[in-house]
């Protein structure tokens, strides 16, 4: 992976937690999924190869093209013959093609979009695409795949927009509500690196969907490349089912762009076991003036149950200011809640919860206005 689907790696490694069915991806070969005799079900898989428009002083410049091929292994992009293929950038007409028009390197049939030289965005950026781009693929049966992705139209390297139908059967829920209309957008990321994303338009509210399994991280941000008018007040917010949650509170001037996102991790909730594993609850507090006034404090709360019987097997309160961390050990399949507030408008809270001193968050969440609280809850699901 290159490109925006590195950086959204980079970014994205936030995650664990959210009711998601337990879907898993397909095999990396493309394999059908399914035994015991059962017939498997229709599936679109492919590499979906977005090429932006390259500006250059030297030589003409190249088309923004998008290509559809089979996976390695696959000899075609479905399980059964494909009737047609449309991608729509924007809110564009769509594009339609009912036979692939192009081979790859092994001879097989390939379906290329040519959209000629796009004009990009100014506030376009590797770490915030803003042209929506929709791939719908339907075979000869009827079934029908959607994937919602977005990319720059001129910015960046070649990306691969791999997609799996049979993904994750659970949908994950986005959504955000402001006082001013903002740019956003929503992601969720699979441990091989495929992602989905939503592009709403500048508005005030919004709530989207995107398929989930185990493993995936999720995401929903603001755009920081545009500034929000003082006092905008915005909240962000995931539901990923089972009760699991991150919802951040900002209120602008932001004091940090880390109180711009939530994220949180794709995890159905599972019987706990008596292997115990080592996760780091964190809050991070950040001022608006210097040095840190001591006098600034939060009050944090978390607690640890048993999604089971419902039954709390730890809990811890306090107000304190500054950094603070929290080493555990807990049963595999508990549940963490936690909720962090600040006390004072020259503050504002990151709250985080990963797997040890050294792993990566698994859900964060912020807030900088005073009596609403950074919180999220998760299930501990490792492996």
């Amino acid at each position: 992976m290159q490109g925006l689907n590195a950086l959204l790696l980079a970014l994205l490694a936030a995650a664990l937690a959210a009711s998601c069915g337990g879907g898993s991806s397909s095999p990396a070969d493309g394999s059908p999924a399914g035994g015991n005799g059962a017939v498997p079900a229709p599936w679109v898989r492919y590499q979906g190869i977005w090429s932006p428009t390259r500006y250059s002083s030297v030589g003409p410049i190249p088309p923004a093209t998008l290509t559809l091929r089979a996976l390695p292994g696959q000899t075609g992009i479905a399980s059964n013959a494909v009737a047609r293929v449309e991608v729509q950038l924007d809110q564009a007409a769509p594009v339609v093609l009912t036979a692939p028009n192009s081979t790859d390197a092994q001879g097989r049939p390939q379906y290329r979009f040519d959209f000629g030289q796009l004009a990009e965005a100014p506030e376009c950026s590797g770490f915030f695409p803003t042209l929506p781009i929709g791939i719908t693929v339907v075979d000869v049966t009827g079934f029908t795949y959607t994937k919602r992705v977005a990319a720059c139209a001129t910015f960046g390297s070649e990306l691969d927009f791999g997609a799996f139908s049979d993904y994750g059967p659970t949908s994950a829920r986005f959504s955000y509500s402001a006082t001013a209309p903002i740019t956003a957008f929503a992601s969720r990321t699979s441990p091989a690196g495929y992602f989905d994303m939503l592009v709403p338009k500048s508005q005030g509210t919004f709530a989207g969907t995107l398929p989930a399994a185990d493993g995936d991280a999720l995401r929903l941000a603001t755009n920081p490349n545009i500034p929000l008018p003082a006092g905008t007040r915005v909240t962000t917010r995931i539901d990923g089912g089972g009760g699991t949650f991150a919802e951040s509170t900002l209120v602008a001037p932001a004091t940090s762009q880390n109180g711009r996102y939530v994220s949180l991790g794709c995890c159905g909730p599972r019987t706990a076991v008596g292997e115990t594993v080592a996760i780091q609850l964190a809050v991070f507090a950040y001022s608006t003036v210097q040095p840190y006034p001591p006098e600034a404090t939060y009050t944090y709360a978390f607690r640890i149950t048993d999604p089971a019987t419902g039954a709390v097997v730890g809990n811890q309160t306090g107000t304190t200011y500054g950094t603070a961390f929290f080493p555990l050990q807990i049963q595999r399949g508990h549940a963490i809640e936690m909720a962090v507030t600040p006390n004072d408008p020259r503050i504002g809270v990151d709250a985080s919860v990963r797997l040890g001193p050294t792993g990566g968050d698994t859900a964060s969440a912020s807030s900088n206005e005073v009596g609403t609280p950074a919180r999220f809850k998760v299930f501990c699901c490792t492996p």
